[in-house]
C-alpha cells in the first residue's frame, strides 16, 4: 500500500511535464499522389472548385480533389516557371510567369504582349476591373485591358522595382508589399510605411485583413498588426517560432495562420502554435496559403501541397510522456484527460501539457487497462499485471494477488449494491469488493465454479439493480442484484446468460455501455447488439458499419453512438426505437489518424468532445467543429467517350466547351451509340464521401442509386434525343440543386428519316398495288390451273372408271371358276379350296384398293402374286414368275396408282406364254429413278410380232383397251406430277428369233 502523504507529493510536486503537440487533420500531397516535387509559389481556386497550383519549373497544375492535371509549355503555357495566378471576373486565369503574363480561357493559352520577358510576381483585379501587376525587377503596373501604365519614375523609385504582393481590403484600398516597405494607395494617393513607422522590416511578403479591419503584414523579420494608426510587431521573442514569414491567412474564426520558413503557425489572438512535423509542415518552408470557398486551408511549400479541412479531429501523437498506444482513457473530475498508455503508468493531459506518473513516482509501470470513478468520487485504476489501485481524496490503496485478490489482470469496474465494487478480470472471473473506512476487503469471488459462464471477463457495467458482464467466449451475463442468491456463495439463480442462441451476434463481447433509458449496448466481434424491449437488435456491416469488430462504445451528449473498430470509428445516429440508423465513418482520410481503437478506450468529456485511445496515440473529436455543411459538391461533366475513344479524338466534336472536353453540340449517326460520360463533384473537404446519381432522360425514367463511380456508360442507344444529368451530395447526404447536364442526338438511319419514310410509303403503296395485281394474276392463273386440273381429274376419273371395268378380264374370271368346278368334279376338294381362297383374296384386294388413288407398293405386289398364281393354275402351271426390287425400296413406304401393272402381266400370259411351247417365265423388278418408280416386266414368250400374226388370224376384230387405258392414266399422272411417266415396249430377239418381250413401266409414286 502506498502511503497517502507520499502519493500527494507525487501528484502535486513530482510530475514531469511536456508541452503539448497537436496534429490537425492535414492531408499532404506529394509525388506519391501525383504532385511533382517542385516549389509551389501560388495557389488559386476557380469558380468551378478546382485548385490551381503555380510551380517553379513544373508548370501549372489543376487539382479537383481526386487527380492532378498538368499544363506545360508544350500545351501553350509561356513558361513552366510560374509565380502568380489569379482568376478574373470573367473566369479566366491570369498567370504570371518569368516571361510575362499568360491568360487561360479553359481552351487555350494566350500570351499578352505587355510585360514581355518580365517576371510577374503578383496579380490583382480591383473593384474597377483594372489589373494590378507587380514584377520582380520592373516595378508596378496597371492594365485596363487595353492600355498598360506604370507609375511615374518618381513613384517607382519610392516603390522600388520588386513588388512582392498586392492586396485590396474591404474598403477598396490597395495595399502593396515591396522590398522597400508597405504602400497604401487610395484616391490616386500613395502613402508609405517603413520600419520608421514601426514595421519590423521593409521586406513585405504578404498582406491580409481580419473582419475587424485589422491589417496583418508578413515580413522577413516577423509579422505586424496595423490598426490604422499603429503597428504592433510579433517576433520569436513574442512566441513566433520563425521570423521568416512568407504568407498569411485568416480562417473562419479570425485565427491568423502564418506560413514561415519552418512550417505553419497559428495565432488565436493569445498564443502561437506550430503544426507538427508529422503533418508535413514542421520542417519545410511554407511559401503560400489559400482558403477556398469551403473553408479548407491550403498550404504550398517547397516540398508539396497540404490541406487542412477542419479541426474536428485533433490527434495527439507519441511523445516522451504519452505512449504510442493508448489502452484506456477517462476524464478526471478536474477536467484533465487521464490515459493508460504503452509507456506504463498514467499520463495526465490538461490540454496543453502531458504529465506522466509511473513507478518512478511510486505508482506503477504496468499497463493501465481501465479507469472507473465510483459514486463517492474515488478513482479506481486497473492494471494488466499489478492488480488495481484506488485513489481517494486522502489515500491510495493497491490491491493484488498478494493481498488475496483473484487476479492482477483487471479489465473493468462498476458499482453494485451497498456501494460495493465489482471488478472484472481477464482470467479469473469477477470479484466483489467492499470498502469501509480506510480499508478494502473481498466480499466474494465469482467464477465458473459458482455461476459464471466464463472466467474471461472483458467488460462490466451497472444498470440500476442489474450487473452486465461481457465475456471473451461465453456471451453476456446478467446478474440480478435484487435476488437473495447473490448474497450466497453462488449466483446460479441470480444470473442469466445470453448467447448467440438468444440473438447475440457473437459470444465474444468487447464493450458494454448503458444509457439513461436503460438500454444496453454491446460491442462484439460480429457487430453491435442493443438490448431493447427484452430482445436484441443487431447492427453490422450489412447496415453500414465499417467493421464488425467493435472494440469500444461511447454515447456522446447528443446520443450519437460512437463505435471504435480496427478501421477507425463510426458515428451512429438512430431513429425512434433504434430504426433507420445513419452511420458516418471516420478514418485517416477525414482526420481520424488513430486507425484502431483499443477495447473500452473511449470517453466523452464535459464539453462534449469524444476521446479515443488508439494504436497511434490519443485522438479528440470536437463536435463544435462539426458544423453540418450546406456546401454541396460543384458538379461538372469532365469528359465524353465514344466507343471508349475521347470525343475530341473523333470526327464528331467540331467544337468543345471551355475547361472540359465536352462538345458544345453533338449529333451522332445511328451506329455511333456507345457513350461514356465522366463527371466530378468537387468537394475538397471530404472528396471520398461524395456520391453521385445520374439519369439519361429519353432512355431511363429514374435516377440511378447513389454511387461513388465517376463514369456512366450507355451502350446501343437507339436513335433519339437524350439529356444526361448528374448530381452529387456531400458527406451529410445534401445534394446539389442543379445537376450538370448535356443534351445530344443520335440520328436515325437514312431509312428512318421523314423523306425516306415518305418515299417508303409511296414504295409500299406501289408494292401493294403490284402485289395486288400480281396476286390477281396469280389467282387467274391458279383458277386456270384448277380448271385444267379439274379437267385432268375428270379424265383420270373417267379412266379410272374405265380401268375399274377392265381391271379383271371376264374370261379370266370364267377360267378361274371353271378350274374350281373341275377340281370339284374330280373330287379334289383341297385344290378347289386352295384355288377358291386365292381367287377370293384377289377379289378382296382388288375391291379394297380400287377406291384408293395411291396404294402401297406392297399391296400392288400382293395383287400381282395372287393374280399370277391363279393364272398359273388356270393354264396348268405352264410358267413360273419372280418379283424382285432394289434393296433401297421400302415397299410399305412407296405408294403408286393401283392396277397399273396387271394389264401388262395379263397381256404377257395371254399373248406370249399360252402359245409358247415349253415352260414360260415372267420376271418383274422394281427400281427407283429420280421421281419415278420403274417396273421392268419381262417374259420369254413368242414375242409381239408372232402374237400379232396369230391374233390377226384367229381374232381379227379384237382390240386390247386395258393397255391403252393404262397408258393414258400414266400420262395424266405424269402431267399432274410434272414427271415423264409412260410405257416402253422392247422386243427381245436372239439371232433374229423372238425370245420374249420386255415392258418398262414408269409410274409416279409418293413416299
Amino acid at each position: 500500500m502506498i502511503k497517502p502523504f507520499s502519493l500527494l507529493v507525487v501528484v502535486l510536486i513530482l510530475f514531469i511535464c511536456q508541452v503539448n503537440a497537436q496534429h490537425y487533420n492535414i492531408k499532404n500531397f506529394s509525388a506519391s499522389q501525383g504532385l511533382p516535387e517542385s516549389k509551389i509559389n501560388a495557389l488559386c481556386e476557380d469558380r468551378r472548385g478546382n485548385v490551381w497550383i503555380a510551380t517553379a519549373g513544373a508548370g501549372l497544375i489543376r487539382f479537383d480533389g481526386y487527380s492532378f492535371y498538368y499544363y506545360h509549355q508544350e500545351d501553350g503555357l509561356s513558361s513552366n516557371f510560374i509565380y502568380a495566378i489569379f482568376e478574373d471576373r470573367s473566369g479566366k486565369l491570369w498567370i504570371g510567369t518569368d516571361t510575362g503574363i499568360c491568360i487561360y480561357d479553359g481552351i487555350s493559352f494566350q500570351k499578352l504582349n505587355v510585360l514581355a520577358n518580365q517576371t510577374v510576381t503578383t496579380i490583382l483585379q480591383d473593384d474597377s476591373g483594372n489589373f494590378w501587376l507587380g514584377t520582380r525587377a520592373s516595378g508596378l503596373y496597371i492594365f485596363n485591358g487595353k492600355i498598360i501604365q506604370s507609375f511615374s519614375s518618381a513613384q517607382q523609385e519610392l516603390i522600388g522595382q520588386s513588388i512582392n504582393c498586392i492586396y485590396q481590403d474591404t474598403h477598396s484600398t490597395i495595399w502593396i508589399g515591396t522590398t522597400k516597405g508597405l504602400i497604401h494607395y487610395t484616391n490616386h494617393q500613395l502613402k508609405f510605411f517603413t520600419m520608421a513607422n514601426g514595421l519590423p522590416s521593409n521586406g513585405i511578403r504578404a498582406i491580409t485583413m481580419q473582419h475587424d479591419s485589422t491589417l496583418w503584414i508578413a515580413t522577413n523579420n516577423g509579422i505586424s498588426k496595423f490598426d490604422g494608426k499603429y503597428f504592433k510587431s510579433y517576433t520569436i521573442a513574442d512566441g513566433l517560432r520563425s521570423n521568416d514569414a512568407n504568407s498569411l491567412l485568416i480562417d473562419s474564426k479570425s485565427n491568423l495562420w502564418i506560413g514561415t520558413s519552418i512550417g505553419v503557425q497559428k495565432y488565436n489572438g493569445k498564443n502561437f502554435s506550430l503544426l507538427n512535423t508529422s503533418e508535413g509542415q514542421g520542417t519545410v518552408a511554407v511559401t503560400c496559403m489559400y482558403r477556398d470557398s469551403e473553408g479548407n486551408m491550403w498550404f504550398g511549400s517547397s516540398n508539396g501541397l497540404s490541406k487542412l479541412d477542419s479541426e474536428r479531429f485533433i490527434n495527439y501523437p507519441e511523445n516522451d510522456h504519452l505512449g504510442k498506444k493508448v489502452y484506456s482513457i477517462i476524464q478526471a473530475i478536474n477536467g484533465n484527460i487521464i490515459c493508460g498508455t504503452s509507456l506504463g503508468g498514467t499520463t495526465v493531459f490538461d490540454g496543453h501539457q502531458y504529465t506522466l506518473m509511473d513507478k518512478r513516482e511510486g505508482f506503477t509501470s504496468s499497463i493501465v487497462q481501465c479507469f472507473y470513478y465510483a459514486p463517492d468520487s474515488s478513482l479506481w485504476v486497473g492494471t494488466q499485471d499489478e492488480g488495481m489501485f484506488t485513489f481517494t481524496k486522502s489515500s491510495v490503496h493497491h490491491f493484488s494477488k498478494d493481498d488475496g485478490f483473484i487476479s492482477n489482470n483487471i479489465t473493468g469496474f462498476t458499482t453494485g449494491s451497498n456501494n460495493s465494487i465489482w471488478v472484472a478480470t481477464a482470467d479469473q472471473g469477477v470479484s466483489v469488493l467492499q470498502r469501509e473506512d480506510d480499508s478494502v476487503y473481498i466480499v466474494k469471488n465469482y467464477n465458473v465454479t459458482n455461476g459464471l459462464a466464463s472466467n474471461k471477463t472483458t467488460s462490466i457495467v451497472n444498470d440500476e439493480s442489474t450487473i452486465w458482464i461481457g465475456t471473451e467466449d461465453g456471451g453476456i451475463l446478467k446478474v440480478d442484484l435484487t435476488m437473495d442468491s447473490v448474497k450466497s456463495d453462488s449466483v446460479n439463480h441470480a444470473i442469466k446468460q445470453f448467447t448467440t442462441a438468444d440473438g447475440l451476434n457473437s459470444n465474444t463481447i468487447h464493450s458494454i455501455i448503458t444509457d439513461s433509458l436503460h438500454h444496453v449496448y454491446f460491442g462484439t466481434d460480429l457487430g453491435i447488439n442493443i438490448f431493447f424491449d427484452n430482445h436484441f437488435i443487431s447492427l453490422t456491416k450489412a447496415n453500414g458499419l465499417v467493421s464488425n469488430t467493435v472494440y469500444s462504445l461511447t454515447l456522446d451528449h447528443t446520443n450519437n453512438l460512437w463505435a471504435g473498430t480496427e478501421r477507425g470509428v463510426d458515428m451512429i445516429t438512430f431513429g425512434p426505437y433504434f430504426t433507420s440508423p445513419t452511420i458516418r465513418h471516420f478514418d485517416a482520410s477525414n482526420g481520424f489518424n488513430g486507425l484502431e481503437v483499443y477495447r473500452n478506450s473511449s470517453c466523452v468529456d464535459k464539453e462534449g468532445s469524444v476521446w479515443f485511445g488508439t494504436v497511434n496515440g490519443l485522438v479528440q473529436y470536437n463536435p463544435r467543429e462539426e458544423v453540418e455543411s450546406k456546401i454541396t459538391p460543384k458538379i461538372h461533366l469532365t469528359g465524353l467517350k465514344l466507343f471508349f475513344d475521347n470525343i475530341e479524338n473523333t470526327n464528331y466534336a467540331d467544337s468543345l466547351s471551355a475547361w472540359y472536353s465536352i462538345p458544345i453540340q453533338l449529333t451522332l449517326p445511328y451506329n455511333q451509340n456507345n457513350l461514356t460520360f465522366s463527371y466530378v463533384g468537387i468537394l475538397h473537404r471530404n472528396p471520398e464521401a461524395v456520391q453521385y446519381k445520374w439519369i439519361l432522360e429519353g432512355f431511363s425514367k429514374e435516377w440511378s442509386p447513389a454511387i461513388t463511380d465517376r463514369e456512366a456508360t450507355f451502350s446501343n442507344l437507339p436513335p433519339g434525343t437524350y439529356t444526361f444529368k448528374v448530381k452529387a451530395c456531400n458527406e451529410f447526404n445534401i445534394w446539389n440543386d442543379v445537376p450538370a447536364s448535356f443534351t445530344f442526338t443520335i440520328e436515325p438511319p437514312l431509312w428512318e428519316r421523314w423523306w425516306a419514310r415518305l418515299t417508303g410509303v409511296a414504295v409500299i403503296i406501289g408494292l401493294i398495288w403490284l402485289v395486288f395485281h400480281f396476286r390477281l394474276e396469280r389467282v387467274k392463273a391458279k383458277n386456270k390451273i384448277i380448271q385444267e386440273r379439274l379437267e385432268m381429274e375428270k379424265n383420270i376419273l373417267e379412266l379410272e372408271q374405265e380401268a375399274a371395268r377392265l381391271q379383271m378380264n371376264p374370261h379370266f374370271i370364267f377360267n378361274c371358276l371353271n378350274s374350281i368346278q373341275g377340281f370339284i368334279s374330280v373330287n379334289d376338294p383341297f385344290q378347289a379350296k386352295k384355288y377358291l381362297a386365292k381367287f377370293a383374296k384377289l377379289m378382296r384386294l382388288i375391291l379394297e384398293n380400287a377406291r384408293e388413288e395411291f396404294i402401297p407398293l406392297q399391296n400392288e405386289i400382293s395383287i400381282l402374286e395372287n393374280f399370277l398364281e391363279l393364272e398359273k393354275l388356270s393354264i396348268n402351271h405352264k410358267f413360273d414368275f419372280t418379283i424382285t426390287m432394289d434393296e433401297s425400296i421400302d415397299p410399305e413406304g412407296i405408294q403408286i396408282p393401283p392396277m397399273m401393272i396387271q394389264p401388262f402381266i395379263e397381256n404377257a400370259i395371254i399373248h406370249g406364254l399360252k402359245k409358247k411351247e415349253g415352260k414360260g417365265l415372267i420376271t418383274i423388278h422394281f427400281s427407283i429413278n429420280d421421281e419415278l418408280l420403274i417396273c421392268t416386266l419381262q417374259d420369254n414368250g413368242i414375242g409381239r410380232k408372232k402374237s400379232g400374226q396369230i391374233n390377226e388370224e384367229f381374232r381379227p376384230d379384237h382390240k386390247s383397251t386395258g393397255i391403252a387405258v393404262t397408258q393414258k392414266r400414266l400420262e395424266q399422272y405424269g402431267l399432274h406430277r410434272k414427271v415423264k411417266a409412260g410405257i416402253e415396249f422392247v422386243d427381245l430377239e436372239e439371232n433374229g428369233i423372238a425370245t420374249g418381250t420386255k415392258v418398262i413401266i414408269s409410274s409416279p409414286y409418293e413416299a
